[in-house]
């Protein structure tokens, strides 16, 4: 059975079981009421008080069900942003890892000169060895529009997660900033490439945190 058809069952029962103790309590109270030694007077009274004893009775049912409702309600955003936490995660890793495999194909040759040229959000990076032979990679900043839908998603539903998403963007931004500073310069100088790298290790780190410690 699917979730959906157990989802469906329980509501059907529940409602149904509700039905019944509502019923019940109603033609009990109404009997005990119809066959009291008591005046018509003090009959129409009792039934009034007891329809409003019950509907006092069904309104804190309904409160209690909605706080219920509210609270897996809560849960399962939380479930679905975490979730989305560990995607993001997930495809901001697999973007470090080809930066990482990109700078230690840079690291093992001499470089005699190297060029960057801009084409949107992607770097085309062409080295230049000793042997005057050219190679060309390519760096892109991290997109961040899916972290920043994400952070506003956390926001409107006062998610516990949301620092950790806040974090992760920032982290991100500094990222792309250090790549955009190291590579629109007039002169590219691979040694320059310091405070990129560090921004680079810095968020694989808090990937690492994130994806170990987050449940």
């Amino acid at each position: 059975m699917s979730d959906k058809d157990e989802n469906c069952l329980t509501f059907v029962l529940k409602w149904s079981f509700i039905i019944i103790l509502f019923t019940t309590v109603f033609l009990i109270g109404f009997s005990f009421i119809y066959y009291s030694q008591i005046s018509l007077d003090s009959k129409i009274s009792s039934f009034f008080s007891f329809l409003s004893s019950l509907g006092i009775l069904a309104t804190i049912g309904v409160y209690f069900w909605q706080r219920n409702d509210a609270k897996k309600l809560a849960n399962e955003v939380e479930k679905s942003i975490l979730n989305m936490i560990i995607s993001e995660c997930q495809r901001v890793e697999s973007e470090l890892q080809h930066a990482e495999n990109v700078f230690s194909v840079l690291d093992k040759i001499e470089l005699i000169n190297i060029t960057s040229k801009n084409n949107g959000d992607i770097f085309i990076i062409t080295s230049i060895n000793e042997n005057m032979r050219s190679r060309n990679n390519y760096l892109k900043r991290i997109e961040l529009s899916s972290v920043e839908n994400l952070l506003g998603l956390a926001t409107s539903t006062n998610s516990k997660y949301f620092e950790v998403i806040y974090s992760m963007m920032v982290d991100i931004m500094r990222y792309n900033e250090e790549l955009s500073l190291w590579l629109l310069s007039d002169n590219v100088i691979y040694e320059h490439a310091g405070l990129y790298k560090r921004s680079l290790y810095d968020v694989r780190f808090l990937i690492n945190r994130i994806t170990t410690t987050l449940h």
